[in-house]
């Protein structure tokens, strides 16, 4: 069938589409659009007779670059939520499943139709008799679609006239066209390609508005900034280029205020091998949309400071707790990002880009040893996405937020789930990569991991060594691991607080590594050193760590031997928990770093002995509440067993029994600090009767005979 003809604008709905212009128009404000989501938008007005297939779109609007299918997702999406702003509920592009996608909407201005078949005429009868006084109906058709393109043409005048009137958005941005500086012009493709990505990537910015392409290809880009922005209508420039030489890419990338012309820099040029184009262009997108998001908070807190320190709008607010969080991840700054965001959410109760970043600073603070609301936080993090959801369901980076919030629960493959949706939505999101490649370590998928991390060190080549190199240890890769755990502890040879932390376990890995790998010396030399900075870790304090899916695989069992055959102690040993007073600790502080105090509020803990005698007592716990990762835990047919290792004692003081025998809290181990922290809680609760057992779940692991002696199961109840 012929495509129908389209005149040069067309109207349907709130909206006014330039073909000639390269334009989308609603409400005298042109939208942004990238230059592949606008050509997927005239391909499907143009052939809206019928339904458009997904490769016939990929083929005409990528014109002959290979490209994968998420490519048109991503697109679609973002054309999707560009209408759905103004549509007001309206269905105007129709998803044909295993099909493609049909243009449904009812254009108002009329359209010319195909010229008809002269040969013809003649033998085809006239419906309406000839009438020398009255116009032929054809010709009527033709005026009125004349003025119906006046009139379009009118509005979008009125429209530029407007926007040159008024001034930019506050983060109104124009991806400028990347160059190919090659000798011998052969990035040409990868150029277009990195700015038709960064454009959407961009787009994916919170609070951003981005130039459509068919706006900055008529613009002079020769002429100074200020002048480019005020064409373009944009606040922001961001312009690159890209060169091949030597078996390298040489990248780089400018951030330009156009009000001031002023140069901000946000990345430094950075060179990468050359491999396939979709690799390259994700890797360059990613690194300079990832930079750029941290610029321009930063930016626009100081454009708010600046003018309006006082009268801060809720944008504002934003911007300056994003700028704050994106610099810091200490307790003391959090705090102060979180009222703002709490008072832009107060004013604006359905800001999803406050809501989400607000959910992102609570888990930030949950990580933390020095947290006072961990508890609070995760259900606070937990309702705050869901309404983000709720209001915008296909939000890359609330979906990814969540995975993050799912992380930290211990819900591994709901994580999973909510990473795939974000990229899905923007294959850019480098926080869900991130989490993927998490991910995929606790679920002990080596390979998978070893892939995921190799992406995220092609947007950052710093930050991901340690976590590479734990992945190819688990896959008996000894001299991989080791030079990427080296080039981890010599970036950052730092540690943090009690948990155990990514660099702790860098350097476990590597001395690990170098038992393996039979050199004896430099195994020994790192394990001096680590059991100085942590003397009181044993094997299973560590293993308690990691994952059911993780301890089964082989690789955990190389950790294991390598540590034994170096001298760890396989269990930690009571003398480890010797202080008896608060006033001996630095209290809220060092976590599980050192051991646990043994008395508090002249309440000491109990024995595993003890323990079981009161499981037989005629008054048995009325529940054995597990503060740790249930690693190891006790099952019982009459007493209850409540696992609130991930959601913290405060989650669950209103459900705990108010009659019956003692509550008993099991935390971690030896030098671990859940179990002491929970039992003041529950007494300030108004639960008297509360013991908590010396050593935690280490003690039980270490006396799993006696208990099974006893008649006890000792169980291991980590969810993956």
């Amino acid at each position: 069938m012929q495509a129908l003809a389209v005149p040069e604008t067309v109207v349907f709905g709130p909206f006014v589409l330039d073909f000639s212009a390269r334009a989308l128009v609603a409400g005298g404000e042109k939208l942004a659009l990238s230059s592949r989501a606008f050509d997927i938008l005239a391909l499907l007005v143009a052939e809206r007779h019928r339904v458009v297939t997904k490769d016939e779109i990929l083929t005409k609007v990528w014109r002959g670059v290979a490209v994968e299918e998420n490519n048109l997702a991503v697109q679609m999406s973002s054309l999707r939520r560009v209408l759905g702003e103004h549509a007001e509920g309206q269905t105007l592009i129709l998803t044909v499943p295993g099909q493609g996608y049909r243009f449904v909407a009812r254009l108002e201005a009329p359209q010319p139709q195909p010229a008809p078949d002269v040969s013809r005429l003649e033998s085809i009868p006239s419906p309406i008799p000839a009438s020398p006084t009255a116009p032929r109906r054809p010709l009527a058709k033709w005026i009125f679609a004349a003025i119906g393109v006046a009139v379009c043409a009118v509005l979008v005048w009125f429209a530029g006239q407007k926007m040159s009137a008024t001034p930019p958005a506050r983060l109104s941005i124009a991806v400028l066209p990347f160059r190919d500086l090659s000798d011998d012009h052969s990035q040409t493709h990868l150029a277009d390609a990195i700015t038709d990505d960064l454009v959407t990537a961009v787009h994916h910015l919170p609070g951003a508005v981005v130039s459509p392409r068919g706006a900055i290809e008529g613009a002079d880009l020769h002429a100074p900034p200020e002048q480019i922005g005020r064409a373009l209508h944009a606040r922001y420039l961001v312009d690159g280029s890209v060169r091949g030489s030597d078996g390298k890419l040489h990248v780089n990338a400018h951030l330009i205020d156009a009000q001031t012309g002023m140069d901000l820099p946000f990345v430094s040029p950075f060179d990468l091998p050359q491999q396939p184009l979709s690799d390259a262009q994700f890797a360059i997108v990613a690194r300079v949309a990832t930079a750029l998001k941290v610029k321009l908070d930063a930016a626009e807190s100081e454009r708010s400071l600046r003018e309006r320190p006082n009268d801060p709008d809720v944008w504002d607010l934003y911007f300056q707790a994003a700028a704050i969080h994106d610099r810091s991840d200490l307790l003391s700054d959090l705090l102060p990002a979180q009222k703002m965001l709490e008072r832009a959410i107060l004013k604006a109760p359905a800001f999803v880009e406050a809501m989400t970043e607000l959910s992102l600073i609570l888990n930030a603070k949950m990580r933390l040893n020095d947290d006072p609301d961990e508890a609070k936080d995760d259900g606070e993090a937990l309702q705050m996405v869901a309404s983000a959801l709720r209001i915008a369901p296909l939000d890359d980076t609330t979906l990814a937020v969540q995975g993050k919030l799912r992380l930290t629960d211990g819900n591994i493959f709901g994580a999973e789930a909510s990473f795939q949706d974000s990229l899905s939505a923007n294959p850019f999101n480098v926080l869900a990569y991130d989490g993927l490649a998490s991910s995929a370590w606790n679920l002990g998928r080596w390979d998978e991991t070893i892939r995921a991390v190799k992406k995220l060190m092609l947007i950052d080549p710093v930050k991901y060594h340690g976590k590479l190199g734990r992945a190819y240890f688990m896959v008996q890769k000894w001299q991989e691991a080791i030079g990427e755990l080296e080039s981890s502890l010599t970036a950052d040879p730092g540690t943090s607080g009690g948990r155990v932390s990514p660099l702790e376990f860098d350097n476990l890995f590597l001395m690990a590594a170098y038992d393996r790998a039979s050199n004896e010396s430099q195994a020994r030399a790192h394990f001096r050193d680590y059991m100085h900075r942590w003397p009181h870790r044993s094997i299973w304090r560590l293993s308690s760590y990691f994952r059911k899916a993780q301890v089964n695989q082989p690789g955990f069992q190389f950790l294991r031997d390598a540590l034994l055959h170096l001298g760890m102690l396989e269990f930690g040993t009571p003398e480890y928990s010797s202080l008896d007073a608060q006033s001996e600790i630095n209290l809220g502080q060092d976590g599980d770093f050192d051991p646990a105090p043994e008395t508090i509020d002249g309440r000491k803990c109990i024995d595993v002995g003890t323990f079981v005698g009161l499981l037989k007592s005629a008054r048995p716990p009325r529940l054995i509440l597990d503060m740790e990762r249930a690693a190891a835990t006790v099952r019982t047919n009459s007493i209850p067993t409540m696992l609130a290792g991930y959601t913290g004692v405060k989650s669950v003081l209103s459900i705990i029994p108010r009659t019956g025998g003692p509550v008993i809290v099991i935390g971690g181990g030896w030098t671990g600090w859940s179990g002491y922290y929970a039992v003041p809680e529950i007494l300030h609760n108004g639960i008297k009767d509360v013991s908590w057992l010396c050593g935690g779940e280490e003690a039980l692991a270490e006396q799993g005979n006696t208990l099974k002696a006893e008649g006890y199961q000792l169980a291991d109840q980590r969810t993956q």
